[in-house]
């Protein structure tokens, strides 16, 4: 992560917090022979917002789009796909993010920068 780029998202995304995502569909992420499952979230609009102010203060990016979804499998052989996703038990309405991390996913790393309570919801 480039230097200052954590203060950023605390002080752009992180305000935000405890944010309200819904939720809109299931999906298999990765290209090899086991895949990441995860549900699809749409956030409110000014939260998508600054997350674009957010990612375009920061140079060199893996990805072009931000893709929002919650993780809730890793390493799911492609075999076992349907099965995962019928054990996941169709759709839930909604979450609340109540962290915002950095996923170094080359590193295997994950670093919370900003949590609130729960309680607050």
């Amino acid at each position: 992560m480039p230097e200052g780029t954590a203060q950023l998202a605390r002080d752009i995304v992180g305000t935000m917090l405890p944010a309200r995502l819904d939720v809109c569909g299931i999906l298999a992420l990765g290209d090899g022979p086991e895949v990441s499952l995860a549900y699809l979230v749409e956030p409110d609009p000014e939260l998508a917002e600054a997350v674009g102010r957010q990612r375009a203060a920061v140079p060199g990016l893996r990805r072009a789009v931000w893709l929002p979804h919650v993780t809730v499998a890793h390493q799911v052989p492609r075999r076992k796909v349907p099965e995962a996703m019928a054990e996941l038990g169709g759709i839930p309405g909604s979450f609340f993010a109540t962290q915002l991390r950095y996923v170094d996913t080359r590193a295997h790393e994950a670093q919370t920068l900003v949590g609130v309570s729960s309680s607050v919801l």
